[in-house]
């Protein structure tokens, strides 16, 4: 259920950016942002239930010269100088209409509130959310939106033109690197157990276990979605947990299908919009580029449990960050 909340913007941290960030001329020296005839903007919210808006951030996610506005989501928020759980803080940006755009998910190893720090470039702002460990990197959003249609409900969709897809046409390579990237980590975390002795008896592989087998349940459940079929799971976890060898086999076999198919697909297909259905029930818009970069978002969380674990226990570890991958991959070729 969505709870619908008023948020108010003051009307100075907003307009168009300078027409010379547009490729424009410039307005001449004293002429002035145009502003609103009133000095607020209310936006309805569409914030999860239990949840409450927090902090907001005006940016051009999409480089079209308009501001959208990121809001920070937020459940039993704690200060980091306070112990005691907090909620999975979110990020959901809205355009200035009041249209939601998407949202993420930062999960559970994110304290509330967290440091957010704007990311300079040249055509769009991108925000990198400070977590526990690790900065997890919120991409623009880098598409124009088709505004809502009449009889469409309360579905919002997206119309996705190359032209305007800065990390998902133009910039397309960097998704295949991240997809590549998280093929080759996979490799390095499986060798890594794969070398330690008896590793089924030894403490914390259970854990381990379960933490691998829903990364691929996961990754298998959006490659269907990817397909277009069926996937067949009711949960993120498997009803059997497999054995290490056989969630090996499965990790390498669907990381070679990630690989293989996002170098396949073209800006067109990788931005076609479509309901997703999440095992919860949920039901999000997403584009094959934002189900591949959901995919592996998630499997770099849960590879970082992993890790966590295994140097909790004393076990071996390789290195598989992305310095390294590049090291790696500038020596095969």
């Amino acid at each position: 259920m969505m709870v619908p909340v008023a948020l108010r913007i003051q009307a100075a941290r907003w307009g168009r950016r300078p027409a010379a960030r547009r490729g424009r001329r410039p307005a001449a020296r004293g002429a002035g942002t145009p502003t609103w005839e009133r000095n607020h903007l209310t936006i309805p919210l569409k914030t999860p239930n239990n949840y409450q808006a927090g902090d907001a951030s005006p940016g051009d996610l999409d480089g079209e010269g308009d501001y959208e506005l990121v809001v920070k989501e937020q459940n039993n928020p704690r200060d980091p100088s306070q112990d005691g759980r907090t909620g999975q803080p979110k990020l959901a940006p809205y355009d200035t209409d009041g249209t939601f755009l998407w949202r993420i998910d930062l999960g559970i190893n994110i304290r509330e509130p967290a440091a957010a720090h704007q990311l300079p470039h040249r055509r769009r702002h991108e925000g990198a959310p400070q977590t526990r460990h690790h900065g997890a990197v919120m991409p623009s959003c880098g598409a124009s939106r088709r505004r809502r249609r009449a009889g469409a409900g309360s579905a919002v969709a997206f119309k996705r033109a190359a032209r305007s897809l800065p990390t998902l046409g133009r910039m397309n390579l960097h998704l295949q690197t991240l997809v590549d990237h998280a093929a080759w980590a996979n490799r390095q975390l499986f060798a890594a157990l794969r070398d330690v002795d008896a590793f089924a008896s030894q403490k914390g592989a259970d854990l381990i276990l379960r933490v691998l087998d829903h990364v691929h349940v996961v990754s298998r459940i959006f490659q269907a979605h990817l397909q277009g079929v069926s996937h067949g799971y009711e949960s993120t976890q498997s009803a059997v947990l497999p054995a290490l060898e056989e969630l090996d086999r499965g990790s390498e076999a669907i990381d070679r299908w990630y690989v293989e198919t996002t170098a396949s697909l073209g800006p067109e297909e990788l931005a076609r919009p479509r309901d997703v259905r999440f095992t919860d029930g949920k039901v999000v818009p997403m584009t094959a580029a934002t189900m591949i970069l959901h995919v592996v978002t998630h499997t770099i969380h849960h590879r970082g449990n992993v890790d966590a674990i295994m140097v909790q226990c004393g076990m071996p570890r390789r290195r598989d960050g992305f310095p390294e991958f590049l090291v790696s991959r500038a020596s095969a070729t």
